[in-house]
């Protein structure tokens, strides 16, 4: 359903384009916007990288907001510290929600201990090396149509169904997931996709440039891991690590693969990189087995290659004990300080002991003790998370929502009588002046706005720059504009 309240105004629309032309503003710092109404300016700052509230006074428009969130596909840019603000490379992990909650809880940013210490481990190693780094926490796909064919045909209703075929969808989910990145307008170079227990454990070198080296050299599209690490492993793909080249047959591998598992058991015919003849009604690793081995081996050859598993994709049970027979007993004996070891994929039960390892004496994480990844829980101003909504009277002052830390106040047209000019300044002046806060707000050109921002000129130790804009609406029919506004965008902060 469409978000509550009202028109979008032409305040806004200037806002969210200053916002969209100093990106640096919102990327990896917290937003709080006032009187949300459609939280455009929001949902624009975190799809710039920021992460935080949209709030608003009224009980209706915030649960419009949050149906609205839950609706759309949303990624977490945890960090972006690529040196130009296109093509570089993307980490990428999927931490969707599992029914059992072991992943975390449907109506909670909070995640388990294991998880963060992953993710804290991987955003330290994309600060550390100039990568960007994203999550997906949000599934796309709940159940194909042969899937609810088969659930209706057994007789099980839809939520069992979908708790039956939980674990291979979510595996599934890293191929669409992949696409969408391989055409963004950012342009990224290569992308690699993490299992979310997979970590990148050797600071000191750039895991992602070497991938790409050896995929430059070899002149291939898709980098893939074996399990070698396991006895008798050496042969067996495993998709917990996959780096793929920015390339036209990366892109379409994936979505054919991708497009033959929706399809099922009818097969998908015309695949874009030739005729395969696999059919992918399993998990994504099993389908990428085939490709690679089956009848579609000779498309692959010249596209695609496999590493070693002991060096980039390397089970967690080698730090303690692997109950299955490994390759080589000196990964039991050698555990982290083996040089060859880069990639950590804490499967199954290894992952209860992921925050001794990464948490430990080093710690990979690169925080203290208390920071996000090793905290024995998970506290308010540290998760990694995107837009959360909140019912917020700023009238009433934002000392609790500034509890987060500093970052970026948003708001627009929250001033429609003079008299509210003071109440306005009460919340944003302490935010800016003793939590350091930058205030970006739209201003139409109206008595309240100009007393408001001559205010803000006014207070000693800070700088206001003012920003005019010029917003047409245009008549479809007519060829015509219809509406001309101008208005301001006031970017207010302690002076430096």
């Amino acid at each position: 359903m469409p978000v509550l309240g009202g028109e979008v105004s032409g305040s806004s629309l200037a806002t969210l384009a200053f916002l969209q032309r100093m990106p640096a503003l919102c990327r990896g710092h917290n937003l709080l916007e006032l009187g949300a109404g459609r939280g455009l300016l929001g949902i624009g700052a975190a799809a710039l990288g920021g992460a935080g509230e949209v709030t608003d006074l009224e009980p209706e428009i915030c649960a419009a907001l949050r149906e609205s969130l839950q609706e759309t596909r949303r990624d977490e840019l945890v960090i972006d510290a690529r040196p130009q603000q296109h093509g570089g490379m993307l980490i990428m992990q999927l931490v969707l929600m599992d029914a059992g909650g072991y992943w975390g809880k449907m109506g909670s940013s909070d995640r388990p201990r294991w998880l963060r210490s992953i993710l804290a481990t991987n955003r330290h190693h994309a600060r550390t090396h100039g990568h960007a780094m994203v999550l997906r926490w949000k599934r796309t796909l709940a159940l194909t149509e042969w899937q609810q064919q088969q659930c209706h045909k057994s007789g099980k209703g839809r939520e069992e169904c979908i708790k039956r075929w939980e674990r291979e969808n979510f595996c599934w989910e890293k191929f669409p997931f992949m696409v969408d990145y391989l055409l963004n307008s950012q342009e990224f170079t290569h992308m690699i996709m993490l299992d979310a227990d997979a970590a990148l454990v050797r600071h000191h070198v750039d895991i992602l440039g070497g991938i790409a080296q050896q995929m430059h050299d070899q002149n291939i599209d898709v980098f893939l891991t074996n399990e070698d690490w396991l006895k008798n492993g050496e042969n067996r793909i495993n998709g917990g690590v996959i780096m793929a080249r920015n390339s036209k047959w990366s892109e379409d591998m994936f979505q054919d693969a991708f497009d033959a598992h929706k399809l099922g058991p009818k097969m998908h015919k015309k695949w874009r990189i030739g005729e395969t003849g696999v059919m992918c009604t399993s998990n994504e690793q099993i389908c990428l087995n085939d490709l690679f081995y089956g009848h579609g081996r000779k498309i692959m050859q010249g596209h695609m290659a496999f590493e070693s598993g002991i060096v980039y994709n390397r089970g967690g049970c080698t730090l303690k004990h692997c109950w299955e027979k490994i390759s080589d007993p000196s990964m039991e004996a050698l555990r982290m300080t083996d040089e060859r070891l880069l990639i950590v994929h804490f499967m199954g039960g290894s992952k209860n002991f992921a925050p001794e390892i990464l948490c430990g004496d080093p710690s990979y994480t690169g925080e203290a003790p208390d920071g996000y990844g090793c905290a024995g829980r998970a506290s308010r101003g540290t998760a990694l998370r995107g837009l959360e909504v909140r019912q917020l009277d700023w009238d009433d002052g934002l000392e609790e929502a500034l509890s987060r830390g500093p970052g970026l106040l948003l708001g627009s047209e929250l001033l429609w009588a003079d008299d509210a000019v003071e109440a306005l300044l009460e919340a944003v002046v302490p935010a800016v002046v003793d939590h350091d806060w930058i205030w970006v707000y739209g201003a139409a050109l109206r008595p309240s706005n100009d007393i408001f921002m001559r205010r803000l000129a006014a207070i000693a130790g800070t700088s206001l720059s003012c920003h005019g804009a010029v917003i047409e609406t245009r008549c479809g029919k007519c060829h015509g504009v219809q509406v001309r506004e101008e208005t301001n965008v006031l970017l207010w902060k302690r002076s430096e």
